[in-house]
């Protein structure tokens, strides 16, 4: 169920909001993660396009979604079904991980953040940066202040042209709320 895109004006929105993950923006995130061997968890795993990097980098992966696509890695522990959204089946399901990295479908982003955060794990969500300037979220953004790595390269989650907005992943439980500017790694 991985994705943050929405569709461009006159395109149907994809089924699930599922937007796969292009490797360079999970591989720009590595350098913030805990050392290895750490186990992450990918709690909207979709096809594993965010799995598949991370085991790439040494990483053990558990990933979970509410749907069950085709093409997993193996090497990744599934759990299904689980809805992101519920604090305490996230809880419940991800005490013992490491950190968690996902890209949830934009749609319930702030209610899977919100989720994952009360997990009280190192938790990195890719969002438009647009998604911090919201009326509902902004209280909440308040008491749980992110730390936000700028991606300066708009990515495509579609395979094509790159998206129309600008993007980031949003660390919660990641050290102090900084800004940064990473380089992006290919």
């Amino acid at each position: 169920m991985s994705g943050a895109q929405l569709p461009l004006p006159g395109q149907p929105l994809r089924s699930a909001d599922f937007y796969p993950t292009p490797a360079w923006v999970t591989r720009t995130l590595l350098p913030y993660l805990p050392n290895r061997p750490a186990t992450i968890a990918e709690p909207c795993l979709g096809k594993g396009a965010i799995a598949r990097v991370l085991l790439d980098a040494g990483y053990q992966v558990e990933g979970s979604d509410v749907h069950a696509y085709d093409g997993i890695p193996k090497k990744v522990l599934r759990r299904f079904p689980r809805d992101a959204r519920n604090a305490a089946e996230m809880l419940a399901t991800y005490q013992h991980v490491d950190a968690i990295v996902t890209n949830p479908p934009f749609s319930i982003s702030f209610e899977i953040a919100q989720a994952l955060v009360a997990t009280g794990r190192t938790t990195w969500l890719l969002l438009r940066l647009g998604w911090l300037g919201s009326s509902r979220r902004a209280p909440w953004l308040r008491e749980h202040r992110p730390c936000l790595l700028v991606l300066s390269k708009r990515p495509s989650f579609t395979g094509g042209a790159a998206d129309h907005s600008e993007y980031g992943w949003f660390g919660w439980n990641a050290g102090p709320p900084e800004v940064w500017f990473p380089e992006i790694l290919k």
